[in-house]
């Protein structure tokens, strides 16, 4: 798979990482559906307007769910092939 991919085999990966991991990003993923309904039932409760309450939800909860994003993403990239693993490379085909 790894010539398939242009990509150098390093060695192997514990069996439990990737099972780790996956909860983890799992259980951070899921935040956003806590955070969000949480605010906008608070500010509808508070002003009974359900659109400024939508808009209202997503303006408090937005830094926390980009902040939340920010902290799951360097370390689910994997570095041990550095050159295939660089901010500018996401979203573009191994070279």
């Amino acid at each position: 798979m790894a010539g398939l991919l242009g990509l150098t085999p390093t060695g192997s990966i514990e069996p439990s990482s990737p099972v780790l991991m996956s909860c983890v990003a799992y259980g951070l993923s899921m935040d956003h559906e806590v955070f969000l309904p949480a605010r906008v039932t608070e500010e509808h409760q508070r002003t009974g307007d359900t659109v400024r309450a939508v808009g209202e939800g997503i303006r408090r909860s937005a830094p926390l769910i980009t902040a939340a994003a920010g902290i799951l993403a360097p370390p689910s990239c994997r570095t041990p092939p550095a050159a295939s693993c660089s901010w500018g490379n996401w979203g573009s085909a191994p070279r």
